[in-house]
């Protein structure tokens, strides 16, 4: 065994406990989440443009340092970081709301960490060779200053859709740069990997006028809930599954951080649908109906009922499109946003009303009184995260391992 690696993870493997975001108004302001949940709604032509149903992963990362040409109301050119002057809605929701949250969890947390460090046992050089404790997420054996906390330089945002009631969740694994792993072997991670949720979970707070989740919260109360994401204390260097799980229940316009570097995945949706029924009774019958169940697993816009809608943002601490050369491409992992054109009508939906002009920009104001009302609490947590089932103790079988149904602290 390796002795550079360890077991399971340890508290330097994991830069804070995931914590979700939420206040009585939600995370983003009505106009933002209602357009937001427009752009991805699952008849929207995003789906279809950008090929959501056959493509594999798909993401776009946005330079927060890069400069654009902003016009001012007086008709002279200004030089403008996304950071300072968004350009499309997308941007809008991730400068102003998304990532501000995101810094606030580092430097809580990193801080705590750091002076946690300096009261133990004073090693100022812990140099984990993994990759994945130094790298992207987190810096060890620091002092806890405002100095210290990673800077976030780049977001990579991507969205799913899939229906209540009828999908499977989605597999566990680990957000990273795909394009290094693959050409280097090297595995990095965002410093925050992090879930929007917009729709699907029902019991969130939003805009009571024009309430975009109407039929979410309507099939909450029928039992159908999305599935809840659930989190490992299990990095890639670890050599035995994780001994503990934390649970993030779906709410609507509700904020979820956690670790870039932990393994996570979405919990199977409960059923509670009238067609799961009929698709019993065919399965039963050995007829299994292979289109309908394909429109189950990808969120088919030709399913009617209501969806769980995720928005997902990795923040990165360098900028990964700048190692990438040859690998990025247009709906590749980390690409640029298409033009804005007929083709892809859904990114003319998003730069709608962008730039803000500069002397026309409040958002810095909005968004801080907005945010003032934003707390968060820690995820609840079980262990052991799994347990071993159906095991033959005649033969010591080692059996089946699955997800621990133990009692969340």
């Amino acid at each position: 065994v390796d002795a550079n690696k360890r077991k399971n993870a340890t508290t330097d493997d994991i830069l804070f406990s995931p914590r979700i975001y939420q206040s009585d108004r939600g995370i983003l302001p009505p106009h933002l989440y209602r357009r937001l949940c427009r752009l991805f709604a699952p008849d929207a032509p995003y789906w279809d443009e950008s090929g959501y149903h056959h493509r594999g992963y798909y993401s776009y990362f946005i330079d927060l340092e890069r400069k654009n040409d902003i016009r001012t109301n007086d008709g002279t050119i200004t030089r403008k970081s996304v950071r300072e002057c968004p350009t499309n809605v997308i941007e809008d929701v991730i400068v102003h709301y998304l990532l501000p949250l995101a810094e606030r969890t580092l430097r809580e947390e990193h801080v705590t960490k750091a002076a946690g460090e300096a009261l133990g046992s004073g090693d100022e050089n812990n140099d984990d060779t993994n990759g994945t404790a130094n790298h992207e997420v987190g810096v060890s054996g620091t002092t806890a200053t405002a100095t210290t906390v990673p800077r976030i330089i780049g977001a990579e945002w991507w969205t799913h859709t899939r229906p209540l009631g009828a999908n499977l969740g989605h597999q566990l694994h680990f957000d990273t740069d795909e394009s290094l792993l693959g050409n280097a072997g090297k595995v990095t991670h965002p410093v925050i990997s992090s879930v929007l949720y917009l729709t699907g979970g029902g019991g969130g707070k939003h805009d009571e006028e024009n309430d975009a989740s109407t039929t979410e919260n309507e099939a909450k109360e029928g039992g159908v809930v999305a599935g809840s994401t659930i989190v490992f204390d299990q990095t890639p260097a670890s050599e035995e599954v994780a001994s503990q799980a934390w649970i993030g229940h779906a709410r609507d316009n509700a904020f979820l951080n956690f670790p870039g570097n932990l393994l996570h995945g979405v919990l199977p949706c409960a059923g509670g649908r009238e067609e799961e029924d009929d698709d019993k009774k065919r399965e039963g019958d050995g007829e299994v109906d292979v289109k309908n169940e394909d429109k189950k697993k990808s969120g088919s816009k030709d399913d009617t009922g209501p969806h769980r809608l995720t928005f997902m943002v990795g923040f990165w601490t360098r900028n990964v499109p700048e190692g990438m050369g040859d690998d990025r491409k247009l709906y590749g992992p980390c690409g640029p946003l298409p033009p804005a054109t007929n083709e892809h009508s859904w990114v003319v939906d998003c730069r709608e009303g962008y730039p803000i002009r500069p002397s026309e920009n409040n958002g810095d104001s909005a968004k801080d009184v907005w945010l003032k009302n934003v707390s968060h609490e820690k995820l609840p947590w079980t262990s052991p995260a799994w347990e071993v089932i159906n095991q033959n103790q005649d033969d010591n079988a080692e059996g089946d391992v699955v997800a621990s149904t133990s009692s969340s602290s």
